[in-house]
């Protein structure tokens, strides 16, 4: 059924809603593909697979959209064992059914034979929220204040304050330079500050960082790179 053209469709469970997704094989581009809205604008989803005897391993999925062509695009690592019935494909413990009845048949009969994809689209972020989310970077970094970053620690990973310091406190300025603080705790007990400088010039799509540099509080320091 994925060596010639067909229309398969996969029993999805998205949190407690069930439904059954379209999607059209095309074998010569070991393909298959779905059309779909998203926030009213249209989109295909396209899943690339790999099909060998009884294996099936599905290599990437992504979504195009219409018109404004933006790309979500994961890629996959999964690999099952494929066998052909009367109902459809059984994948794993999934089945791709031959029609939609016998799809929508198994939601009625509450089956577990959903499709757990393990790679799913990444949603493009809005302009708006980039934008958004941008300004207050820039506020930040021309200002002073507080940020929040992930770090590795003794006990696994944590969130840690980083400071902001601007080098200078004119937020009309067009490059925004300062240094970037944070609280670190020598092995011997003694605290200290990490600190990053760096340099961003507004509608920049990269920030320059320098450092880190090491002061503590005995009087030591030392600096890196």
């Amino acid at each position: 059924m994925l060596t010639q053209p067909n229309t398969l469709y996969l029993l999805i469970a998205d949190g407690k809603v069930a439904h059954c997704q379209q999607w059209l094989v095309e074998p010569e581009y070991n393909t298959m593909t779905r059309q779909l809205l998203v926030a009213g604008n249209a989109a295909t989803d396209t899943m690339e697979f790999r099909i060998h005897a009884n294996q099936l391993s599905l290599m990437a999925i992504r979504r195009d959209y219409y018109p404004n062509d933006q790309v979500g695009f994961e890629t996959c690592g999964s690999q099952f064992e494929v066998r052909e019935t009367g109902r459809g494909l059984v994948i794993g413990d999934s089945i791709w059914f031959r029609t939609f009845e016998g799809c929508n048949d198994a939601i009625a009969h509450h089956e577990r034979v959903a499709t757990d994809l393990d790679c799913k689209v990444v949603e493009p972020v809005a302009a708006s929220v980039q934008a958004a989310s941008r300004s207050k970077l820039e506020n930040v970094l021309a200002r002073g204040g507080t940020m929040f970053a992930i770090a590795d620690g003794p006990g696994g990973q944590r969130c840690k304050r980083v400071r902001v310091q601007p080098s200078s406190r004119d937020s009309t300025r067009d490059v925004l330079e300062g240094s970037l603080e944070v609280e670190v705790v020598r092995e011997d007990g003694v605290k200290g500050t990490r600190a990053h400088g760096y340099l961003l010039e507004r509608g920049a799509t990269s920030i320059a960082l320098t450092g880190p540099g090491i002061t503590w509080r005995d009087g030591s320091g030392h600096a890196f790179g």
